[in-house]
């Protein structure tokens, strides 16, 4: 169902009650500001309903619907959703006007104040653009390459672990949910710490996945309705907080330390000299649990899924691994560098199914763009996926998997600027793409080495599941194992 992509929760009913003067507003305000639309893109050529917008296209599937207007309309269209006027824009020059655009002209910040409950008041999108970089400054420090050394064990250790206690000799499973228990339990122990990973089963989890529950797309654009889902991600973030900063007092209280984010933060301070307050370390861990869990967990599961639906793929993966690896017993962090069809086969993935797949912007002030003036508070957006997908990517044979065109001798990202970004560009980059990486290849390496592996199905039968902000594939995903001999 098209609104599965806007509410959970049962949040239909408390939507319904809104509607009515909602859709009078919107008419309103659309006939006092026509003035405002006299050089706006061409509207989208899809279903439209007052105050709701295009959401019926939309919601069905926002690549396919940016794609269709794509070829209708070209780089630049505007559309609507629940009232908010919105522009899309994809190709090389309108990336570069898009990732360039000051903070004053297209302001992330300003786009993504819904994440606010989540993460909590003062950081990322609470804070200034000077904070916000300090702040990206400083964890960064813990995602360097004396760090990813230490992290390879940690991940193997507990790889290994998990798949003793939960795989056996042979059997079938839904993967996704497999290796998101995986990605959460690597995650925290290597970037929140032992005692997180030591509380990962006493009410960790639980509060992330109520945290992760409230990022709907309903939420995008009014994330205070009084929902289930947001009471509940109030009250988990609530936890997160005295959990950490009871974490916090002990380790000051007992002298301690630890090799993690949580300590870098500890010891850092903003350029005036002042500290980083336990508020903001607490607001700061948990985003960097939720960047990085869902980005390595979707991940790792479309590249499974798109691996074992190409056969010979799949046996080349495997002969890599046998050969980087070998009979050696413990995993490292340079034998993970020499995995390039593994890294490749995460890049492609990246590629054609990012997790965030539509990055925007709210406009501050006027935004012109070619002989477009889009006003100032509408949203702006480009997609990752379209990027990949159009005329102008450089890309050969664009929707088909092919990790081979990152080889050395192709390098088809090369060739168009801004054809691949999938975790974004410019100043608000993510700052976890490495450890993705290296999560991700480092947990795949153990699998595959372990493990025989088999799609149950074929790639049709998982499709993008459109209910969430993030694009994991909908349904189990069901995969045969088998120790390999």
């Amino acid at each position: 169902m098209v609104l599965d992509f806007f509410v959970q929760d049962g949040q239909i009913l408390y939507i319904r009650t809104l509607v009515a003067a909602f859709v009078v507003y919107y008419v309103i305000q659309k006939i006092l500001n026509n003035s405002k639309y006299k050089k706006y893109p061409p509207a989208a050529q899809a279903i439209y309903v007052p105050w709701f917008g295009h959401m019926f296209a939309f919601g069905v599937g926002p690549v396919d619907f940016f794609m269709e207007q794509y070829n209708k309309l070209g780089q630049v269209f505007s559309f609507v959703l629940f009232g908010r006027d919105c522009v899309f824009m994809t190709g090389p020059e309108a990336h570069e006007e898009y990732f360039n655009a000051p903070e004053s002209v297209l302001c992330a910040r300003e786009a993504y104040k819904f994440t606010i409950p989540c993460f909590g008041p003062g950081v990322v999108y609470d804070a200034t653009d000077e904070k916000l970089q300090q702040h990206r400054k400083m964890a960064s420090s813990a995602l360097k390459l004396d760090c990813f050394r230490i992290y390879v064990p940690k991940i193997e250790r507990e790889v290994k672990s998990f798949l003793e206690e939960h795989w056996k000799e042979k059997g079938e499973l839904n993967f996704e949910d497999h290796i998101s228990q995986i990605t959460i339990l690597t995650s925290t122990s290597c970037l929140q710490g032992a005692e997180i990973r030591a509380q990962v089963h006493e009410g960790f989890s639980k509060y992330m996945h109520d945290i992760d529950r409230a990022l709907s797309a309903i939420g995008f654009f009014y994330p205070g309705l009084p929902m289930p889902a947001y009471r509940n991600r109030d009250v988990a973030r609530r936890q997160l907080g005295k959990m950490y900063k009871a974490i916090l007092n002990k380790r000051r209280k007992e002298g301690t330390r630890g090799d993690d984010v949580m300590q870098v933060l500890m010891d850092s301070k903003y350029s005036d000299g002042t500290p980083v307050t336990d508020d903001e370390i607490c607001g700061l861990l948990v985003a960097l649990m939720l960047a990085g869990q869902h980005t390595s967990n979707i991940t790792s599961t479309w590249l499974t899924i798109f691996v074992l639906s190409k056969p010979e793929l799949y046996k080349r993966l495997v002969e890599e691994q046998d050969n980087v690896v070998g009979d050696k017993t413990e995993l490292t962090y340079e034998m993970l560098k020499d995995m390039k069809l593994l890294n490749n086969c995460i890049k492609e993935t990246l590629r054609l199914r990012p997790p965030i797949g539509i990055i925007f912007r709210k406009v501050v002030q006027d935004f012109k763009y070619k002989e477009f003036v889009i006003p100032k508070d509408s949203l702006v957006c480009v997609s990752p996926v379209v990027a990949a997908l159009t005329k102008e990517s450089g890309y050969t044979d664009p929707y088909n998997y092919d990790p081979d065109r990152f080889s050395e001798e192709r390098a088809e990202d090369k060739k168009t600027k801004f054809s691949y970004f999938p975790f974004s560009s410019g100043r608000h980059s993510c700052i976890g793409e490495k450890f993705a990486y290296l999560q991700v290849k480092a947990v795949m390496s153990i699998i595959l080495r372990k493990y025989k592996l088999q799609l149950q199905g074929k790639l049709s039968d998982y499709p993008v599941d459109h209910g969430s902000l993030l694009a994991s594939p909908k349904g189990p995903v069901r995969i045969k194992y088998e120790v390999r001999k």
